[in-house]
């Protein structure tokens, strides 16, 4: 009897020790998982957060090359003479689309204002890029000079090739890549604008010379006229003279035939008396 209690109690204490063990082993690996999900969180968060700061670097890093790269005083001259000089082919094309009398020379003018009015906003976004303050716009001046379809042609011929020689100079020797960039993508277009110019200009030439040759022509007309006129005059003037000589003459004949025969008819009569 004795045995058997002892035998009861071992077992029910071996019972509470199995129970009392299970419990803590669970917690045990719940804790364990729990805090590798804690580790596995904040390595993550660590990952984003370097990602995050290697952006914001590589932004940074890129802002600041922008900002401290070296301008020039070619680069600031070219940005100032291009935006000078784009305004104004914009201002005085405008007034030539709404005054030029050649249908061609108003094309020609409406393609610069589409074109330079292109160029001068890209220029102001590089030069915004770079810090380049622009130059004060003064084409309102440029836009009240009215030309003739010939004097502006001229004045095109003339600021295109130097335009050309600006762009062709930051082209080759400016130190900003996009300035120089600018320039070489807008040469093709200035040295088009020039070609066009020119050919317009020859045209026009071309129609001063044949009005000056009709008019040349007709006052050759004219003269040939009055010539051929006096020619005449002068001729019809000589042969009524001749025909009046003539006519005086066979009068002055006939007189002294008259004559003659008067005084042949006395002397033969005197010596019958």
């Amino acid at each position: 009897m004795k045995f058997r209690y002892l035998l009861i109690t071992a077992c029910s204490a071996a019972i509470l020790v199995a129970q009392s063990t299970t419990p803590a082993g669970q917690s045990n690996s719940s804790k364990q998982s729990s805090s590798q999900g804690q580790s596995s969180s904040t390595q993550s968060n660590n990952n984003s957060s370097q990602n995050s700061s290697s952006t914001s670097r590589t932004r940074s890093s890129s802002d600041s090359s922008s900002a401290n790269r070296t301008v020039t005083s070619q680069d600031r001259a070219f940005v100032r003479d291009a935006a000078k000089g784009g305004r104004d082919e914009v201002a005085r094309a405008q007034m030539m689309v709404n005054h030029a009398t050649d249908p061609e020379v108003k094309n020609f003018a409406q393609k610069l204002v589409t074109d330079h009015t292109m160029a001068n906003q890209e220029l102001e976004s590089i030069a915004s890029k770079n810090n380049i303050t622009m130059p004060v716009d003064t084409s309102s001046t440029a836009g009240t000079k009215q030309k003739s379809d010939k004097s502006y042609l001229s004045t095109e011929v003339a600021n295109h090739r130097k335009t050309i020689q600006l762009f062709e100079k930051e082209s080759a020797t400016g130190t900003d890549p996009d300035l120089r960039a600018f320039a070489a993508k807008m040469l093709p277009g200035l040295q088009s604008h020039l070609a066009m110019a020119k050919s317009l200009q020859g045209g026009n030439q071309s129609g001063s010379s044949s009005h000056s040759g009709t008019s040349s022509s007709s006052a050759g007309s004219s003269t040939s006229n009055r010539s051929s006129n006096s020619t005449s005059g002068s001729s019809s003037n000589r042969s009524t003279g001749d025909s009046t000589s003539t006519s005086g003459s066979s009068r002055q004949g006939q007189s002294s035939n008259g004559q003659s025969s008067n005084n042949g008819g006395s002397s033969s009569t005197t010596p019958n008396r």
